[in-house]
């Protein structure tokens, strides 16, 4: 086994194999990513336990949002992010004050929800900015979102 470990640490320094693509060695790529567990050391929860509760769009942005600094490529997710906040603001049209609706519908759904964006939003300061002050998702929280992504690529594009 030993040698076993050896040779995927040979590959993984070789940049022939990723560490995400690990066939599974320490890593449920599949079921708890290593790149999701990091996002949730600080919220403890994952970025699914927040994202499942909002529109696709939505649950995207912060999905890419919250794996971004523990992935490899920390501006493509952040582009990704980027192009789902836009896609969000054309659906509901970027001229009006909108809201995004939680699918969280009981009292105790919305408790854990709401434990779930205080602890990421401590965590994370594009969802402090993604969620007003009510934890609620709108457009003006969105473009503001928005333009913090844009100037944290801005500045990985300059490295």
């Amino acid at each position: 086994m030993k040698k076993i470990y050896e040779c995927i640490g040979f590959l993984q320094k070789a940049k022939k194999l990723k560490p995400e693509y690990d066939a599974g060695i320490d890593n449920d790529i599949v079921n708890h990513p290593k790149h999701y567990e990091a996002a949730a050391v600080n919220a403890r929860f994952e970025p699914i336990d927040l994202a499942r509760w909002y529109s696709f769009a939505i649950g995207n942005a912060i999905k890419y949002i919250l794996r971004a600094p523990y992935k490899e490529h920390e501006k493509l997710d952040l582009e990704k992010a980027r192009f789902y906040l836009n896609d969000w603001l054309d659906f509901t049209s970027r001229d009006c004050e909108c809201k995004e609706l939680s699918s969280a519908r009981h009292v105790q759904d919305k408790s854990a929800l709401l434990v779930s964006i205080i602890c990421f939003k401590a965590a994370n300061k594009y969802l402090a900015l993604l969620f007003d002050e009510n934890a609620e998702i709108t457009t003006k929280s969105v473009k503001a979102c928005l333009e913090a992504v844009d100037s944290k690529i801005k500045e990985l594009e300059h490295k």
